[in-house]
């Protein structure tokens, strides 16, 4: 797979995971980590050799779908969120479904095959559970994952869920931007606005820029450029704390400017790329 090709396998993932998120209206702490889970397990996936007999198989084997389900659901029981796989499932397909609609749909998702008898049975069990004969849970539209099709997601994302855990090496305690951000915005006194403020950017930042949470930037950093750039929004810089002397509070905490300003230019880049996604997802709403 070329390097463009896993970059925007990557890119579409955390386009799903991010829409997934917000069906399933998961808290910061999940969403952070479902990115975090899908972003090292591809960074393992592409490290990895391939000849051009497995590349096909490979691609979708990790198809941005079955990830996005299965880092998901495996977030949701390392942060404790209550929702099933079945959830996930469905909230995944209706997110890959509601960005085809608007352009922004991924390259290549996986291919779930059903048997012919699972399809009877579902049927059967539609009718048994007072559907009409067009109301079969096999027959509709292809975001609802039910019945055989439902188990044969199940059975990829459970197979799957063992190699993200050894992408990790089972080290399920990740970094927590969000929370060093929050405590920074604390500490300068900004407010509740401004801690809101933040963990949208910082959001924003986490599922549109490749690599943040593999290494691209530290954690400390990110959360420091997350809470600068949202006061600069905000319009805030100048009712913030300083130092005694009078220095602003990255340069009193002793934060390098020079990483800052880069990390601000993803943080400000991810703001803008999730602008854009968003003035999609409502043109299509609208045009609907």
């Amino acid at each position: 797979m070329t390097t463009s090709t896993s970059a925007r396998r990557r890119a579409d993932c955390r386009k799903l995971l991010r829409l997934t998120c917000e069906i399933l209206n998961l808290p910061i702490d999940t969403c952070a980590c479902a990115v975090t889970l899908a972003e090292k397990l591809y960074k393992k996936v592409d490290a990895e050799e391939e000849t051009p007999s497995t590349s096909d198989a490979r691609a979708e084997r990790y198809a941005a779908d079955i990830v996005c389900m299965t880092c998901t659901f495996l977030a949701c029981k390392l942060e404790e969120s209550v929702v099933g796989m079945s959830d996930c499932a469905n909230a995944c397909a209706n997110a890959a479904h509601t960005l085809e609609r608007c352009g922004l749909g991924v390259e290549q998702r996986a291919v779930i095959e059903v048997s012919e008898e699972e399809k009877r049975e579902s049927r059967e069990g539609a009718r048994l559970a007072g559907y009409g004969e067009d109301e079969g849970v096999e027959v509709g539209a292809e975001w609802v994952i039910v019945g055989g099709r439902y188990r044969a997601y199940k059975a990829r994302a459970l197979e799957l869920e063992s190699e993200v855990l050894r992408a990790v090496n089972y080290e399920l305690n990740f970094d927590k931007p969000h929370a060093v951000a929050l405590h920074l915005v604390r500490l300068i006194e900004g407010g509740s606005d401004l801690a809101q403020a933040t963990i949208t950017v910082l959001m924003d930042a986490l599922f549109e820029i490749d690599g943040l949470t593999t290494g691209r930037a530290d954690e400390a950093t990110l959360a420091a450029a997350a809470v600068r750039y949202a006061s600069k929004i905000l319009d805030c810089e100048r009712t913030l704390r300083r130092s005694k002397d009078g220095r602003v509070w990255w340069d009193a905490l002793g934060f390098d400017s020079v990483s800052m300003d880069e990390v601000e230019a993803m943080v400000m880049h991810g703001v803008c790329e999730r602008e854009r996604v968003v003035a999609k997802l409502f043109t299509t709403e609208q045009n609907a």
